[in-house]
């Protein structure tokens, strides 16, 4: 018995006997005896030996090369899956129009030649000795030779031209070779969702982007296929996207809002690059899928549209409402000595100020949008959150939303209409009113006392 692999181990048997020593039942087992295999069952997959995909597929089956309609073999999210989509050949026997998925097990060296162990997953497919294949292949001048066993077994692959199923894999190259994404995204390689809840990593050649869920699994796959439109706010790309084994082109917005901060949409999934930005098939201005993203870092700014503002009516205060921050008496933007806090007062004097650090913003249109994060972070509280200020000739609505920097995007957690009472170094109108009459009672003692003498 030897072992491949963590997850192969491959042996010889004799036949049953009535009697006999060990060594004696051994010397029974020929040289040219049946060699078996055994694979793990609940076997972690390994990384796939065939490098960089995706490739050009000829397959045989015994009855001639089927190379045309071209057959190809695509990379998965994960690097241990390929997804080979096979086309049938209409004038060559045994070839069918099929979707394999190969997830590999188990690889290991003889000699010259490299076996590979993968589960195969199909619709034909439905027990274990359907699913389980060895593979033998070798590599010349950038080509894949590969032979396939026709059963759950490594015997009788002898070359990598003899097999239940041949393959020449050749590498389609490119593709997307001189598309970048721009500088000034890739400036910063990793980005956040605004809700943490995914993390974007743009590889240091600029070509690329892996998109990943919280937990840090891999869900999508990005490359840069061709620059639509670029300059220094705004960028439109064609991207070939794969999400587990499904691949296809996406129309990409990428829009700078400041230096650490950007927002992203994506159209739907097309199998045709040039078809992915065209006007029927994506538009630009949909904030329905926008995610707005921003630096593992986020350095303060200057938060915009510096002033007071006070709502433009203020609620009674109650018992119920002063559990929580939701009446508002005074709101101060950018007024700090550093100009880069916006404070948010309360009816409730129980309740302190709430202040939130801005870290970049944008207007658009009569709308501005202000990302911040809370100077005291309670257990409940979002790490960042998106500040929607929308103006109208009666004031101007403050809304606070966690997931993204989007008019759309809704519920909002809170909602305030307030208007501008003044800038930061001026003094309020309830300051002035009572300074005033504190004034006029120290000129009236002053009077009195001089009329007494």
């Amino acid at each position: 018995m030897h072992k491949r692999h963590n997850n192969v181990l491959q042996y010889k048997e004799t036949y049953c006997m009535t009697s006999g020593d060990l060594p004696t039942l051994c010397n029974e087992i020929t040289g040219d005896a049946t060699l078996l295999s055994m694979f793990r069952v609940d076997a972690a997959g390994v990384t796939c030996p065939f490098k960089s995909p995706p490739f050009s597929v000829v397959y045989s089956k015994g009855h001639g090369d089927c190379g045309f309609p071209a057959s190809t073999a695509e990379a998965c999210t994960d690097d241990t899956r390929l997804v080979f989509r096979f086309q049938a050949c209409p004038d060559i026997h045994g070839t069918e129009a099929a979707v394999e998925e190969l997830e590999c097990l188990a690889t290991w060296r003889e000699g010259t030649y490299h076996y590979l162990v993968g589960r195969l997953h199909h619709k034909m497919a439905t027990v274990d000795e359907e699913r389980y294949r060895c593979f033998l292949y070798h590599k010349v001048d950038h080509i894949y030779q590969v032979a396939q066993s026709g059963e759950a077994t490594c015997s009788g692959l002898l070359t990598p031209n003899e097999g239940s199923r041949n393959m020449k894999l050749s590498r389609i190259e490119g593709q997307h070779t001189k598309c970048k994404f721009p500088v000034w995204v890739t400036n910063h390689y990793h980005w956040r969702s605004l809700d943490y809840s995914h993390s974007f990593h743009f590889s240091h050649r600029n070509a690329s982007l892996k998109i990943s869920s919280r937990g840090g699994v891999t869900e999508t796959k990005l490359v840069c296929h061709n620059v639509e439109v670029e300059n220094a706010k705004m960028a439109r790309i064609v991207v070939h996207v794969v999400s587990g084994c499904d691949g296809g082109y996406k129309c990409m917005t990428i829009h700078k809002r400041d230096n650490n901060v950007i927002q992203m949409q994506q159209s739907g999934m097309h199998n045709n690059a040039e078809e992915a930005c065209l006007s029927t098939n994506y538009e630009s201005s949909s904030s329905a899928n926008t995610i707005t993203m921003i630096t593992g870092t986020l350095p303060t700014v200057k938060c915009p549209l510096e002033g007071r503002y006070a709502p433009t009516k203020i609620e009674p205060e109650t018992t119920a409402e002063c559990t929580q921050q939701t009446n508002l008496q005074l709101l101060l933007m950018g007024c700090s000595p550093s100009q880069d806090i916006m404070e948010f007062e309360s009816t409730c004097k129980a309740i302190p100020k709430t202040s939130y650090s801005c870290h970049g913003s944008w207007k658009e249109n009569s709308t501005t949008y202000v990302v911040g994060s809370p100077v005291s972070r309670h257990s409940t509280d979002a790490r960042h959150y998106c500040f929607i200020l929308s103006h109208s000739s009666g004031g101007m609505t403050v809304e606070r939303v966690a997931e993204t920097c989007a008019i759309t995007s809704r519920p909002t957690e809170f909602t305030f209409n307030v208007t501008e009472i003044g800038k930061c170094s001026e003094t309020s109108s309830g300051e002035r009113n009572t300074f005033i009459p504190a004034i006029a009672a120290v000129a009236l003692l002053v009077c009195l006392y001089q009329a007494h003498r």
